[in-house]
């Protein structure tokens, strides 16, 4: 679970700036 909220952060971080 902890390497799970900092991986889906980043997947969300990336999806966010590559729709951006």
């Amino acid at each position: 679970m902890v390497f799970s909220l900092p991986t889906s952060a980043s997947i969300v971080k990336t999806l966010g700036f590559g729709i951006l």
